[in-house]
């Protein structure tokens, strides 16, 4: 993550400072949720601390998804049914760990809402921002979403091999589809 964020605060020059700020806190929020993640043996609130970083970031990502100048509408305003498949998953997600959640069952119901809502924040940048920064960053926010999907069935559901492995992968490769794609809004790069 502090190689992430020097690469996109180096390439960022040309955004707006609102949108740098949001996706250097992305990130760094990022880095706290994986320093917390490595203590978790140790002590549960290590577990819950980092749950609070990666929502931060999410919340960073929103944030500068959300900064858009262009005026067209937004295509969840025209094509609410978009928002389907969203809604399904977290249902889902959350109904097959609902019994082994216990005290967490809030705690990971406020993160499955907004890491749900950085997806929805992310397409409504369709239309809005050039199509190689749309799919960049909506692919991106998906494949951070099975990441943390990954996660919560290891912790939640079962245990399985490999798991370390995939969630940091499609961790590294969400965040970094995220910043390549911002990098490329309101330009030209294809």
């Amino acid at each position: 993550m502090p190689l992430l964020m020097l690469f996109f605060w180096v390439n960022s020059k040309n955004l707006s400072k609102k949108i740098r700020t949001f996706i250097i806190a992305a990130l760094f929020f990022s880095w706290g949720g994986d320093v917390l993640l490595m203590f978790q043996e140790k002590a549960p609130i290590f577990f819950l601390l980092g749950l609070v970083s990666f929502l931060l970031a999410h919340i960073g990502y929103i944030l500068a998804f959300n900064q858009i100048d262009s005026l067209p509408k937004s295509i969840l305003k025209n094509k609410p049914y978009l928002l389907i498949p969203f809604f399904i998953y977290a249902f889902v997600m959350m109904f097959s760990m609902s019994s082994n959640l216990g005290d967490m069952f809030v705690p990971v119901l406020v993160y499955a809402s907004i890491i749900s809502l950085m997806c929805i924040f992310g397409i409504n940048r369709y239309g809005r921002v050039n199509m190689n920064s749309f799919w960049w960053v909506f692919l991106g926010a998906i494949i951070f979403v099975l990441s943390d999907s990954i996660i919560a069935i290891n912790k939640f559901l079962t245990p399985f091999y490999l798991a370390g492995f995939l969630i940091m992968a499609l961790y590294t490769i969400g965040q970094y589809l995220i910043v390549r794609g911002i990098l490329m809004e309101g330009s030209e790069i294809q």
